[in-house]
Formats: C-alpha cells, structure tokens, sequence
C-alpha cells in the first residue's frame, strides 16, 4: 500500500509540484491549503507523512506543528517543514527544527531530490519505531547496513574519506558554472557525493551538513539501485552577470537502459569557494530517442 502524505501550503503551485515529485515514488498525496484545513485532514487521512509550509492564513505552520504534536493520536506523525523562510534568517537546520518541533527541514527553493531524501529518510525512520507494549524505540539517523527491497542490494562504501570539511579552492582549482553543472550532474556515477554537495549552496543544502548529505544520497542510491542509471551532460551553456550565473543545460539520463532526456536550468552564486548551485528547474522532454 503507497505510504499517504499530507501536503499543507497556500500556494496551490506549489502543492502540485511538490505532488508531481512524490508521484514519481508512487507516494499518494493530498493537498491542504491552511492549517485548519490541514488539521481536519489529519483526522480523516491519517497521513504517514506531513509536508508544510510556515506563512500560512487562518492557521500558521507553526501553529499547525504544534496542534499536531500536542495531540496524542498524531504526535508521531513525522512533520516535514518546506519554507522559504531559512533565507531570511541565517540559522542552523537544528534551530528550526527544536523551535518548530519538526522532525526535518528544508529551505526554498529546494532541489526536488533533497525533497525526496528527506521524505523517504523520515518514513524509513517511523519503520523503526515500535509502539509495542507502551515501548517506544528510535532508530539510528541512518541504517548503518542500508540494502535495496529487491533480492540485489548495492553495497555501501565508506563515506568518512569524502565526508571531511571542504577547504577553500585555489585560484587554480575554481570551476566555471558549466563545470561545477556538469560535476554535479555526473557524480551520480560515481557516487560521488561529497563533490554533489560542494556544488550547492546553503539554499539547497537546507541545513545539512556534509557528512549527513553524503550518508542520505548513498542510501537513496541502494534504495534506487543507483548503478543502474547513469548521467551525462549533452549540451551546456552559461552566462555570468555580476555574481550570477544562468546555465542551460540539457542533460541524459539512462535508466535500465532507457534513455530519458531534461532541458534544465540552473541559478549559481559567485562565493569565495567557488560557484554554487542555488537553484534548478527542470523540465522532462517528450520526445523518443532513437537507438
């Protein structure tokens, strides 16, 4: 049975793209657009998951966090906030999440994969979490052994090597846009995901410390059998304004030998470490590819 989550933003926009992403897990979504509306759902659905915003009429998401946690028949619905709030306020991913009482967050614009790692994160975790015998068990962040559902499972490598504290790049070793596109898109064959983050920046990192980023993408790549699919950069192409930069790019990706291809396009920021990824949109291409 698909796993129901419960989507809670006023923006209607943005409930159905964040709908569109949970489709591709096959998740079933259902939308609320205050906090009222949301609560009053949380007692007909029963979500397995809750995905909200914080700017919201009638009732706030703080508000909604709260109720949801104060009631003893939803309290161990895991809440995950999406806000564009994190920009406006420099503070650290614990610092929402104890004030808020959430169990996870993340900051707009966000990258619809760290979406999606924080969701499957969260319902893993609630699979841990035994409510037998009035006895309440909380499992470790992530499965130290993490293995796929099918019979073949992807090994997990050590990730402490890759994980360390970046240091500032020479002048020698800073990338251009499209480089830093291109590292990012392809260090899904290596898995390489140390270099993925250092690619972003803090606004698609939600809070996320290297460490914690690299060990979440190595158990979405078991979960997805990550060596199945492989990515490349077709075409790439940027511009530099001031401390900006726009990159189109149209990128490949095939899946158990199915090629699909995406038109993208990403904002980067200049920083003293070099370019930084801090948005993408991506749009699926309907065309066939011929062999």
């Amino acid at each position: 049975m698909s796993k129901k989550i419960l989507i809670v933003d006023d923006d209607r926009e943005i409930v159905e793209f964040i709908k569109a992403i949970l489709k591709t897990k096959n998740y079933d979504a259902v939308g609320a657009y205050d906090g009222e509306e949301a609560l009053r759902l949380m007692e007909t659905l029963q979500p397995d998951l809750v995905i909200t915003d914080l700017r919201m009429p009638k009732m706030s998401g703080l508000e909604f966090c709260r109720a949801v946690k104060t009631n003893p028949a939803t309290e161990n619905t895991p809440i995950l906030v999406v806000t564009s709030l994190a920009a406006e306020v420099d503070k650290p991913e614990d610092f929402w999440r104890q004030g808020l009482g959430c169990d996870e967050f993340l900051a707009k614009p966000f990258d619809p994969l760290a979406l999606l790692g924080r969701v499957e994160y969260l319902l893993r975790r609630s699979r841990y979490v035994s409510h037998q015998n009035g006895h309440t068990e909380s499992p470790p962040a992530i499965p130290e052994n993490p293995s796929s559902d099918s019979a073949s499972s992807t090994a997990q490598p050590d990730v402490s090597s890759h994980a360390s504290s970046p240091t500032a790049p020479s002048e020698s070793q800073i990338k251009t846009p499209e480089e830093v596109v291109k590292d990012f898109i392809e260090s899904w064959n290596s898995r390489d995901f140390a270099r993925e983050y250092d690619a972003m920046g803090s606004e698609m990192l939600g809070g996320l410390s290297r460490n914690d980023y690299v060990q979440r993408r190595l158990q979405l790549y078991a979960d997805e059998l990550g060596d199945l699919t492989q990515c490349r950069v077709i075409d790439i192409d940027g511009k530099i304004r001031n401390q900006m930069a726009d990159v189109s790019c149209l990128r490949e990706d095939t899946v158990k030998g199915v090629p699909r291809r995406k038109d993208e396009r990403y904002t980067l920021r200049n920083t003293p470490n070099g370019w930084k990824i801090i948005n993408v949109r991506s749009r699926p291409l309907t065309f066939t590819i011929e062999s």
